[in-house]
């Protein structure tokens, strides 16, 4: 799938100086969804990940599986850094839409918000685990 490889590439060399590159990989337009973002527009998808540099250090993104079929691709990848002096991952997996020219027109995301954040939160994460192991039981 033209774009892909690039794409991947960048996110997996992805630093604080790169996001400024972003527009060379995704289309003006292009349409970013997480579990806490839904825009449109190259720069407000590189505002996002402006604001993940600011949040978290020593920030990787690696790619574990990809898989395509000509008209999408999916990513499977964690996600890893320190956010307030602790340690944190996410593992997640994203949907990807290229134009025919190469660039970037959908990246949805899938991860779980309260596993990947919330529950590793000092103060919060205390609650969300407690809510999670409630709500197993009730199921």
């Amino acid at each position: 799938m033209k774009g892909l490889d690039a794409y991947c590439d960048y996110l997996e060399g992805l630093t604080r100086k790169s996001v400024s590159d972003l527009t060379r990989h995704v289309a003006p337009d292009v349409h970013f969804k997480d579990p806490f973002n839904d825009v449109r527009g190259a720069d407000a998808m590189r505002l996002i990940f402006d604001d993940m540099f600011e949040h978290v250090q020593d920030l990787s993104f690696r790619i574990h599986h990809r898989m395509e079929d000509g008209q999408a691709a999916v990513i499977v990848w964690t996600l890893a850094g320190r956010i307030m002096d602790r340690d944190w991952s996410v593992d997640g997996a994203s949907v990807l839409k290229f134009d025919e020219n190469g660039l970037l027109s959908e990246h949805v995301d899938h991860w779980d918000a309260a596993a990947g954040l919330y529950e590793k939160m000092p103060g919060v994460g205390w609650f969300v685990r407690r809510l999670r192991k409630r709500l197993e039981v009730a199921v």
